[in-house]
């Protein structure tokens, strides 16, 4: 049993260890004005799921927690295509830094 027990422990001891060594660099760009992006990779390939009602049958572990509603709804099928959804207008400003979102009124 001991044996079986310290073998587990260095299997996953060695498991840790190497996959330290497949960790990504730092892939933050920055430019000539100062500016930084940010790169998110979507390794799975699939669309984020949009029905987050607690009703439905099929349990999906990415929809669990707080069910809320967007105040935009941005459709990735549609070229990005926004339909305001709980606020009724938004406008970038100070430089598009900052995002005012104006609500609907009865939300």
């Amino acid at each position: 049993m001991r044996r079986a027990l310290a073998f587990a422990v260095l299997v996953g001891v060695g498991a840790t260890v190497w996959a330290g060594f497949g960790t990504a660099g730092d892939k933050t760009v920055r430019s000539a004005s100062g500016t930084t992006s940010v790169t998110i990779s979507n390794e799975q390939g699939t669309t984020w799921t949009c029905g987050f009602s607690p009703f439905n049958g099929d349990v999906n572990s990415l929809s669990f927690g707080p069910v809320y509603e967007e105040l935009v709804f941005v459709n990735g099928l549609k070229s990005g295509a926004t339909t305001n959804w709980l606020a009724s207008s938004y406008k970038w400003g100070n430089g598009n830094k900052t995002l005012t979102f104006t609500i609907r009124s009865g939300v």
